[in-house]
């Protein structure tokens, strides 16, 4: 009985000790190793890792993966945390083979990164009763230099290649992405509530076959933006509801090659169905191309919007064959047409038309309006307003070439005959000035002409100092030229060209001058060119020429084996932000600087009773079995 206090001191003892250990063996949690059967989850992990063709980094939350190939059957191939950077080298593969009532994700993350000179595969499983995503990004989701193939499975209630719940942003990336087989929708690219932006990229998304909706590139009600890329969007076949190749809220193009086809719909009678190459609230384009074109369904569209403006680049609009109504190759409420080239056409349909608007105005361009064959009507340009100050139009139809409400522009002529041929010189049609419209089909004959001459006016060219050809430019009012760049002479070496300034008349946008009502002059700035000396880097980076006051951020190199970095020195008097920084800097001075990384020896390390959690883990397990044999034995 004496020796059983002593029995309990020694089991609350050992549970103390144990309880130390357990914290010892538990402060840290590195990423397992990934597995054929469980989601390789980053989400808890709390230290670094690494494995065969990965690395994980605990403090930036970066994975890196060079040429990494991961096959599971959970639902989640991978799982990342928020904030996280995904790195990618040499050609890697991520997939989940699941398949269950739940959803699947082949990479899921919220806020994630993805970067990197490689290549990476992400494929979802199915999800029978739920959804299936290739990537799926809770907050925004940036592709920035690397190559994406992703690919969504089958899915009950959808299936996107790439799913993104705010922003997604595409930089210098060449895109991939497959929305598999879906019972309500699938899309290639979709952000759910947030913006799409491509930039300098190729993309090609493409929706899979879907019971109700399939997109290429789906973003309900959103901006998007599409800069100097290459984009392919084509919807999924199949479809009891709509085929969009891009159907978005806001759509901006400038510089880019767009090519979006809708798919061809399950069509039934007596259901509503549409197939659109592009479907948009809003959509400017101000250059680049677009080759939109509807598929086969009730009614095909090769562009349908709310509100369109053209003011550049080339466009062809194609509607497919529509099976229950309406074909057109631009479809909706506006459209305002500044410049470009404009050509649409409908498929076949009970009503065919090349423009089916509300509104259309043409102030400029080159257009090309064909109804294709209908069983009703076929129209070139079908429009409830039609308003027409310049451009070149050309509108066919086998019904007739334009709808019969026609604003006539001031100071033109409108003439409408039964046959195409009444243009001789006899005839109303004689041009004797600047034609600006020309309308023909096999039932009604229009054109319009002008018989103003336009007053010209001269814009002078004053160098100031330097040479410029030619001196002046004698050009109609509403005309534009553009300005050359003057060179310097002798006299301005030293110098640059800032840019024109305008006195009189006309206007001047950058280097493009609009002729005006009277004539203008422009003048040539120049600045003297700035003086720059040399930054001398030894041992670290940023050296260069610098303009005097201009900041240098200097960088030292890796310490040497054995050494750690010590501070920044100079003779040259420069003050650092901060020399016992590896990377500082400081403000450029009016002469030529020298700056050294230093080193210093490694700090000689104490010793001490343990170094590491791992000795202490045997010296704790050591006092635990001592203490507890010598309490019991007593």
């Amino acid at each position: 009985m004496v020796q059983q206090p002593k029995r309990i001191l020694a089991i609350l003892i050992s549970v103390f000790l144990l309880c130390g250990i357990m914290s010892v063996t538990a402060s840290a949690a590195p990423p397992a190793n990934p597995s054929s059967n469980a989601s390789w989850d980053f989400t808890t992990v709390t230290a670094n890792g690494s494995g065969t063709g990965w690395l994980w980094v605990q403090s930036t939350k970066t994975l890196t993966l060079a040429n990494f190939t991961h096959t599971t059957s959970a639902m989640i191939a991978l799982n990342l945390p928020d904030g996280a950077t995904l790195v990618l080298n040499g050609t890697n593969e991520i997939t989940s083979t699941y398949s269950g009532s739940n959803y699947s994700r082949g990479i899921a993350g919220n806020n994630l990164t993805i970067t990197g000179s490689g290549r990476l595969y992400a494929n979802s499983g199915s999800g029978t009763m739920s959804s299936s995503y290739g990537i799926a990004a809770v907050g925004n989701l940036i592709i920035n230099g690397c190559t994406i193939i992703a690919k969504g499975g089958n899915g009950a209630r959808g299936s996107n290649g790439v799913l993104v719940y705010e922003n997604l942003t595409i930089t210098n990336a060449t895109v991939t992405a497959t929305g598999g087989t879906a019972t309500e929708s699938s899309q290639g690219i979709y952000p759910w509530y947030g913006s799409l932006t491509i930039n300098n990229s190729t993309v090609a998304a493409t929706g899979g076959t879907a019971n109700f909706t399939s997109y290429g590139i789906r973003a309900d009600d959103s901006l998007v933006m599409i800069t100097d890329s290459i984009v392919n969007a084509t919807g999924g076949g199949g479809v009891a509801g709509f085929s969009y190749g891009i159907g978005v809220g806001n759509l901006t193009i400038s510089g880019a090659s767009i090519t979006a086809t809708g798919g061809t719909t399950n069509h039934k009678d007596g259901y509503w169905d549409d197939s659109i190459g592009i479907f948009a609230n809003s959509l400017q384009m101000n250059s680049g191309t677009i080759n939109a074109t509807g598929g086969t369904a009730g009614c095909s569209y090769g562009i349908s919007m709310d509100n369109f403006t053209v003011t550049g680049g080339t466009i062809t609009a194609t509607g497919g064959t529509a099976l229950d109504d309406t074909s057109s190759g631009i479809h909706g409420d506006k459209l305002t047409i500044n410049g470009g080239i404009v050509n649409t056409k409908g498929g076949n349909a009970d009503f065919s038309y090349g423009f089916g608007l509300n509104e259309l105005k043409i102030s400029d361009g080159t257009v090309t309006a064909t109804g294709g064959t209908a069983n009703i009507s076929s129209c070139g340009i079908g429009a409830f307003k039609l308003t027409i100050s310049g451009g070149t139009i050309t509108a066919i139809g086998n019904t007739s070439a334009i709808s019969p409400d026609y604003i006539v522009p001031s100071g033109y002529r409108y003439w409408i005959n039964t046959t195409p041929s009444a243009t001789g010189a006899s005839g109303p049609f004689t041009s004797n000035g600047t034609v600006a419209m020309v309308i023909s089909s096999g039932h009604r004959y229009a054109k319009i002409e002008t018989n103003i001459i336009p007053a010209t006016y001269t814009l002078t060219l004053n160098a100031n100092g330097g040479n410029v050809t030619p001196s002046s430019v004698t050009q109609a009012q509403g005309t534009t030229y553009t300005l050359p760049t003057p060179t310097p002479t002798p006299a301005l070496n030293g110098y640059s060209f800032t840019g024109w300034t305008l006195s009189g008349g006309g206007s001047l946008n950058g280097n493009v001058y609009t002729f005006g009502t009277s004539n203008g002059t422009v003048t040539a700035g120049w600045t003297l060119n700035p003086v720059s000396y040399i930054a001398t880097v030894n041992n670290g980076s940023g050296g260069g020429s610098y303009a005097t006051n201009a900041t240098v951020t200097i960088t030292a190199n890796a310490a040497p084996s054995g050494k750690v970095f010590d501070k920044w020195t100079t003779p040259d008097g420069v003050s650092f932000t901060n020399a016992n920084a590896t990377t500082t800097s400081f403000t450029m001075p009016a002469k030529n600087v020298t700056v050294t990384a230093t080193y210093k020896d490694v700090p000689e390390q104490k010793n001490c009773i343990f170094n590491t959690s791992y000795e202490a883990t045997l010296i704790n397990w050591f006092m635990f079995i001592f203490l507890f044999g010598w309490l019991w034995m007593r």
